[in-house]
Order: structure tokens, then C-alpha cells, then sequence
């Protein structure tokens, strides 16, 4: 509805003016638009609402309808996953701001979409712009979406802790995540499929680091999360997701060829984590260069620590890191399998010592039942320590086969304050081209 000015008046934005006799004014002649199109403006909200006919013996119904937010609110008559609501009136289109309250047909099951008055479906997103995840939509849940010109974002629920933003999501099936450097987008892709599909969200995250927030929301509630990195050389460096609950999480690049799938810190570990429970990480290989003062940071290959942490590394190719190709701290416990393979140096540096492995304050590094293949270049690389043990840290570290022991130069092992290495081959097995030595109530075995 438009201003309509006094009859017979040319400026649109004329306003009314009373008569006065006393003085010979004339006063506006109003149009029969300036009357009808207000009345059926209000009898039209009036009626939307639906709260009671339009009635001349009760002059509150604008007020009430106005009250009642009916006009934004309507049943879902979708299905799960794909709601639907038709608003009274219909909107023309999509716009910022929309607000639809509806209460829930079905629970979700994954990402989902709501399409209002057939305009087309769009995607229910958390505040971050992350699909839904299962059980966040809850059947008879009151849920109030608002549309941010792109997607639905889910303002609040009254479906309990997995229908509010920001609460862990509760994993009530074990779920999968894709990474692609080339392909993925970490702001506009969901994460879920290997390949972006046209016209929604879902798609592959650009970075390993994408996935660990992702992860970091769930509580894995006994489930397990299985996240697949495709090839490629330009990966940055990613600390591992710290999720509440049990189950497992598992980090893959390519196992055949980790040199295929590269995680390069700069400045900072490739690979770091904190308490982070039970994880594999797989077919990846590491690299590490920089300033270690900047952060400060020990620029290590791998880097776990904290009691909470079970990590399994498996095909693993470590090239040149700055510091410790792989570091197993405070209580910690990594397993090796599969392919362990040298292909750079670790000369170390004033903040943190270079070479293969180190466990200290009882971080323990093993070798799994299945024993791993070690191998080095062919060429030489610098190593300062194979193995390195200190303040109660244990190494228990063997290995099927070990190829090109000859081009790993420096020391084979060194341990001390209480640590322990044990291999039962003797102080001749690893490799290196200066004699281990103990200190300090070390002990080799």
C-alpha cells in the first residue's frame, strides 16, 4: 500500500489539511483509496493471523495479531531433513532477515533445508555457517530460523542440547569428512562429500584444520570420525581435535604414497596435539622449517602430548623438520605401523633437539604387534639422535626390516634421567654412525 494524497493535489506527498470556515479554507477531499486500501491492509494481517474473524466489536485484533507472531510461525509439513512451512501471507521472495518459527515434523539426520512457500529449498545452518548435524532439528521442537541471505541460520530451539547452537552435537552415527586443497572451501562447504555438489553446501573443506573445528563439536558418543585428505602438496599445519565422549578419529592421505599428501608447518609443528583421546593419522608425510622463537614453537614433524592422547602413525614419511621428527610427551602414548620412512634431515635447533623420535616425561613411543618397515633415502640425511628417552619417557621401537641404515648420520640413541629404550637387538640396531649412550639412570635394553 502506497500514500495516497488529497484528491485533485499533483505532489504525491501532499499532506491533508482541514477546512475552516472562518476563514474560507477548503479542506483536503480525501480519495476512496486513502480509505479503502488502510482497511484492507489491516483486515488482511488480521486475517492472516487467523486469530478470529475481523470483527467492528473488538478494535485489539491488529494489536493481537501483531502479539501473536502467527504470521511468522507455521507447522512443519516437510519430511526429515527437507522441512517445509507455507506462511500466510506468502513472501515474493527470499530475503535477509526472514524469520520463520515452526514447529519440527521429524528429527534430523544430517544437513537439511527448509523451503518456504515453495520458493525453493535453502540450508539450515549453524551460526558458524556449518551444515546441521543429526538430532539438532528434534520432532515437536519449537525451532525459530532466520534467513541470512544465503541459508537458514538456526537461532534457537527449544529440542534441548542438540538443538542449540553452539552445544556439543551428540553423534548418533559415525561420520565421514573430506579435505581438498584444490577443491574445498573452508567458509562456504559443509565438509561431507569428496566432490562440491552443485546448488548447496555440501563439499569438501579446504584444510585438515577445517576439520578438526568441525570435529571439535562433537561429542563422538561412542561413534567414530573418519576424515579422507586428498592429494596434495600445499596442506598447512593442523593441530589434532580435542572431542568429548569415546570413539576414535582417523586422519587419511594417500597410504601408498604419503610423499602425495604433505602437512607443512611454518614456524610451528606440521602436526600438533593436546589430550586429544584416541586418533590414527595415515598416509601423510611431514615437514617443518622456520623461526623457533616466533611462537615459540619446537618446529617438530609430529608432536603429542598430554595422558589423554592415543595416536596411532601409520605410512608416515618424515621429511626435513627443524626440530624432532616425531615427539611423545607427558604421558602420552604413540604406536608406529605400516611404512616409517627418513627422507629429510632434523639438525634441531637452540630451542629444541633435531632427529627421529623422542619420548620424555613418560611419553611412551611403540611399535605395534605388526611391526612397521623402517627406511632412509638413498643418500645420506642428518639424524643428531635416532632415538632419544629422557625423564621417565620409554621407547619400545623395533621394526620388520630397516633399509639404507647406513645414511642415517648421527647418534643411534641417547637416553637419560630414568628414561628407557628397549628393543632386545642390541645397542648396534638402530641406526646411526655414533655409538648410544646412557646417562643418568637411562637404561637400554
Amino acid at each position: 500500500m502506497k500514500y495516497h494524497q488529497p484528491y485533485g493535489v499533483s505532489d504525491p506527498d501532499a499532506p491533508y489539511v482541514n477546512g475552516n470556515p472562518s476563514t474560507g479554507t477548503m479542506g483536503s477531499i480525501p480519495p476512496a483509496a486513502s480509505i479503502e486500501y488502510p482497511q484492507r491492509e489491516i483486515v488482511s494481517l488480521i486475517t492472516h493471523a487467523g486469530l478470529a474473524p475481523p470483527d467492528d466489536a473488538d478494535l485489539s485484533q491488529l494489536a493481537r495479531s501483531v502479539q501473536s507472531m502467527l504470521m511468522n510461525s507455521q507447522d512443519d509439513a516437510g519430511t526429515a531433513n527437507a522441512y517445509q512451512v507455507t506462511m500466510h501471507p506468502a513472501p515474493n521472495a527470499y530475503y535477509k532477515y526472514l524469520m520463520v518459527i515452526l514447529k519440527v515434523g521429524n528429527d534430523n539426520t544430517g544437513p537439511s533445508v527448509l523451503n518456504v512457500n515453495a520458493l525453493g529449498p535453502k540450508p539450515i545452518v549453524h551460526i558458524d555457517g556449518t551444515a546441521l548435524d543429526a538430532g539438532n532439528m528434534k520432532a515437536n521442537a519449537i525451532v525459530c530460523l532466520m534467513y541470512d541471505g544465503a541459508a537458514f541460520q538456526m537461532v534457537w530451539s527449544s529440542g534441548g542440547v542438540a538443538g542449540v547452537p553452539g552445544a556439543p552435537v551428540f553423534l548418533t552415527a559415525p561420520r565421514t569428512l573430506y579435505v581438498n586443497w584444490a577443491t574445498g572451501n573452508d567458509a562456504t562447504m559443509d565438509g561431507t562429500t569428496a566432490a562440491a555438489v552443485a546448488g548447496t553446501i555440501h563439499g569438501p573443506f579446504k584444510t585438515p584444520q577445517r576439520a578438526t573445528d568441525e570435529i571439535n563439536k562433537y561429542n563422538l558418543n561412542g561413534f567414530n570420525v573418519q576424515v579422507y585428505l586428498a592429494d596434495s602438496l600445499n596442506y598447512p599445519s593442523f593441530a589434532l581435535p580435542r572431542p568429548s565422549g569415546s570413539g576414535n578419529v582417523g586422519w587419511q592421505g594417500n597410504l601408498a604414497t604419503p610423499s602425495a599428501c604433505v602437512i607443512t608447518g611454518v614456524n610451528i609443528t606440521a602436526i600438533s596435539a593436546s589430550n586429544c583421546g584416541q586418533q590414527i593419522i595415515a598416509g601423510m608425510k611431514v615437514t617443518a622449517s622456520g623461526n623457533p622463537n616466533i611462537v615459540p614453537d619446537p618446529i617438530c614433524g609430529i608432536y603429542i602430548s598430554g595422558g589423554g592422547s592415543g595416536v596411532v602413525v601409520q605410512d608416515i614419511e618424515y621429511g626435513n623438520c627443524l626440530g624432532m621428527q616425531l615427539v611423545c610427551a607427558r604421558s602420552a602414548v604413540v604406536t608406529m605401523l605400516g611404512k616409517q620412512i627418513i627422507t629429510g634431515n632434523s639438525p634441531g635447533s637452540s630451542f629444541f633437539n633435531g632427529g627421529f623420535v623422542q619420548a620424555f616425561a613418560l611419553g611412551f613411543i611403540q611399535t605395534g604387534v605388526n611391526q612397521p618397515v623402517f627406511s632412509a633415502p638413498a643418500g645420506p640425511v642428518t639424524i643428531p639422535i635416532f632415538a632419544s628417552a629422557s625423564t621417565g619417557g620409554n621407547i619400545g621401537m623395533s621394526f620388520q626390516s630397516i633399509a639404507n641404515a647406513g645414511n642415517i648420520i648421527g647418534k643411534k640413541y641417547d637416553v637419560s634421567f630414568n628414561a628407557c629404550i628397549v628393543n632386545g637387538n642390541g645397542i648396534n640396531y638402530y641406526p646411526g654412525t655414533i655409538a648410544g649412550t646412557t646417562s643418568t639412570g637411562g637404561q637400554y635394553a
